[in-house]
């Protein structure tokens, strides 16, 4: 991450972020050598991570990130933060001063929004995090777009959003933002670099986009079809429940920590699912 942020900054910040990303490095390789097993949270991170590194498949493994499916669970009753309008609610979730996520809310809002709001369903955009600073205060406009700062729960606003957007740039590892909404039961609509990681099928649990026609036209699709949010809300939770429970990624680390425990007991990569 800091060697992509490095390419897009002035000459200063560049060299602070190469900087980072050299003693980063060296950090990484002197792990790698002293563990019994290194874990990353995507099979493309732990590619990565071997690369970096030289280190084997065999010391290096991914165990993707897990959700409590039961607190973010789409039917538990809960009001809406939204109030009594009753009009679709695009909604993106994170921290606020965080580079990448003002970067794509930046995106979004001045290269998808400005056609997407004269949709005629009229949708609503809400950009839900703490700390948001004064460029993402800014797109607040009483009306069409609400940014909240911090909330004390973010699930009321996925549980009355109608499809969540991670139009994110920059992205490493696997966003927990993209794995909460759809346990949530919202369709998602992602960047590639967003969506890496994540166990689904585009189209089916989540849909890839990654220009702004792509983003237009796919979410102004969803809100013509009604239907087809709702269809594809309660596959993208399935597949949460399926292949990012807790318990579905920790009998990874199970696996591991056996084979590590007992190496004539073979390969953690052979483990089930």
């Amino acid at each position: 991450k800091w060697q992509a942020m490095a390419r897009d900054r002035g000459p200063l910040k560049g060299w602070i972020y190469r900087r980072e990303a050299e003693l980063v490095s060296g950090l990484e390789r002197s792990i790698v050598a002293r563990a019994a097993a290194t874990i990353l949270v995507s099979e493309p991170e732990a590619e990565l991570c071997r690369k970096i590194t030289g280190g084997s498949r065999q010391r290096i493994h991914a165990v993707a990130n897990g959700v409590d499916t039961g607190m973010f669970d789409p039917d538990k009753p809960t009001s809406s933060p939204y109030g009594g309008e009753h009009r679709p609610v695009l909604v993106f979730t994170g921290v606020m001063n965080y580079p990448p996520n003002i970067e794509a809310m930046q995106w979004f809002h001045n290269r998808v929004w400005p056609i997407l709001r004269r949709h005629p369903t009229r949708p609503r955009l809400a950009i839900v995090g703490s700390a948001p600073t004064a460029a993402i205060r800014a797109f607040a406009d009483g009306d069409d777009v609400l940014v909240t700062g911090r909330v004390p729960e973010v699930q009321p606003w996925l549980a009355h959003a109608t499809i969540s957007i991670a139009p994110l740039q920059l992205a490493r590892g696997i966003q927990n933002k993209v794995l909460e909404a759809m346990a949530m039961g919202l369709p998602v609509v992602a960047t590639s670099a967003a969506a890496e990681g994540i166990d689904a099928t585009t189209g089916e649990h989540l849909i890839i986009a990654d220009d702004p026609e792509q983003f237009n036209t796919t979410i102004g699709n969803l809100l013509d079809d009604p239907e087809r949010v709702k269809r594809m809300g309660r596959a993208a939770r399935q597949r949460v429940i399926k292949r990012h429970s807790w318990g579905a990624s920790l009998a990874r680390l199970d696996a591991i920590i056996d084979a590590i425990r007992s190496p004539g007991r073979g390969s953690p990569t052979a483990a089930k699912m």
